[in-house]
This record gives structure tokens, C-alpha cells and sequence, in this order.
């Protein structure tokens, strides 16, 4: 039976959801000097050493990646389907990724553990966590605390404040026309698309389920295509 290797951009599109597959990340040293970035929601795991890493499946799918997405990614992916995981590899690896402008970060990043959001959010800060759990550290755990305790529940925590958007997207290897196209959409840039979601966005204050809402929202806008035009509205 023939495997499926889907592109870097089916990936993508799969990472803008709350069932995003568990990504597997094989590059080895020689790699990551010439292209030293990577998905931020990969696992990094030793090519000889999968059997001791594949907690992060827990029924979901499995994508594979190397460099190029040849040698090693197809050789672990075999090993995988060996032991009856349904696992595909993800064509061109990190290089087409790259070169296809999606999102990742320097693999040298910071990554957060815990973040203190505000309860009260406003859609901005919606926004970040979206960033966050979507593209910069999904296995972040976020506080929804009132926003006056947010100092006091990071020291007691060992918690980081929510960055900013903006923040968050200057983490990324290179722009992404997507997210970019949203943050000017949240930030006012298209009054179309901000009276629709005027609504939905009130109802992010101190509510979980709001906060929710607006997140599978930027995850169908993201996996819409959605571009920034040159007169800072969106298609």
C-alpha cells in the first residue's frame, strides 16, 4: 500500500486545530547547523530512540520530518508502521517548509512552560494565546488569572506574563502572510471582518468557552489562506 506524504502547507493547516497531530522532529546535528530552526510544536527525537519518545501520540496521528524529509524520516516512519502506528512523513522536510514561509522558530528560542494570561482578555491577548498554544509552545501550560493577580500568580508559579502578538510573531524564523493577515485584522486593519466578529469577541471577557470560540476562529482563518493586501486590509 502506498503512504501518503503530505506537504509542509497539509501540515500546517493540521497544526491550526485543537486535534493537531504529533509531529516528530529527526534532524540530526549536521542538519540543524545549516537550517538551526524548526516546528516549535515538534517533538525532538533521536531517530534510534523512538520507541522511548512516542507518549505524544495518545491516538493522535503521527507526521514524521527530517531535513529534506528523505533518509531518516522515511527510515523511523518504517519502524513506526513496523509496531502498527499509522504514521506519514511530511514531503521536503524542514527545507521545503522553509522555503513555503510557514511558521518556526530558532530552535535556540526560549520556550515558555507557564503563562499568566488576564481572565479579562481582550482580543489581542486572545489572539496571543492562540499564538502560543498554536505555534509557540503548545505543551505551554496558561493561567486565565484577574489580570491585578497576573505579577503575583507568576512568581508563586514560575509563570511568564502572556507576550504580546507582536512579541510572539518576531520569534518566528520568517513572516507568515497568514498570521500577519490576522494580527491586522485583530489590531482594527479590516472593519469588515471586525464588525462580524464584534459579537463573538465580547464575549471573550472572563469567559472560557468565548476565548474558545475565537481561537477555532483564527484556526479557520489561518486555514483559509487568509493574506494581508497592500492596504492593510485582508483576503
Amino acid at each position: 500500500m502506498t503512504q501518503s506524504t503530505p506537504t509542509p502547507n497539509d501540515i500546517a493547516q493540521l497544526l491550526a486545530s485543537p486535534d493537531a497531530p504529533c509531529v516528530l522532529d529527526m534532524s540530526i546535528a549536521e542538519n540543524t547547523d545549516s537550517h538551526p530552526v524548526y516546528l516549535r510544536c515538534a517533538n525532538l527525537i533521536a531517530h534510534d530512540a523512538l520507541a522511548q519518545h512516542l507518549e505524544c501520540a495518545n491516538g493522535r496521528a503521527v507526521i514524521v520530518y527530517w531535513h529534506a524529509g528523505l533518509k531518516l524520516s522515511h527510515g523511523a516512519a518504517a519502524r513506526l508502521r513496523g509496531q502498527g502506528i499509522p504514521v506519514d512523513v511530511m514531503a521536503g522536510g524542514i527545507v521545503r517548509w522553509i522555503k513555503e514561509g510557514l511558521p518556526s522558530l530558532a530552535r535556540n528560542a526560549a520556550t515558555p512552560v507557564r503563562i499568566a494570561a488576564p481572565q479579562d482578555a481582550d482580543l489581542a491577548e486572545v489572539f496571543a494565546g492562540w499564538l502560543v498554544i498554536r505555534f509557540v509552545a503548545p505543551k505551554a501550560e496558561l493561567f486565565w488569572v484577574p489580570r491585578d493577580a497576573s505579577a503575583a500568580v507568576g512568581l508563586k508559579f514560575d509563570a511568564t506574563r502572556l507576550p504580546s502578538a507582536a512579541m510572539l510573531t518576531a520569534q518566528f524564523h520568517q513572516p507568515v502572510p497568514q498570521i500577519d493577515a490576522i494580527a491586522t485584522f485583530v489590531a482594527g486593519g479590516d472593519p469588515v471582518l471586525a464588525q462580524l466578529f464584534a459579537g463573538l469577541s465580547q464575549k471573550c471577557c472572563d469567559d472560557p468557552a468565548g476565548r474558545q470560540a475565537m481561537w477555532r476562529s483564527f484556526d479557520a482563518l489561518y486555514r483559509g489562506g487568509l493574506r494581508p493586501t497592500q492596504d492593510g486590509a485582508v483576503q
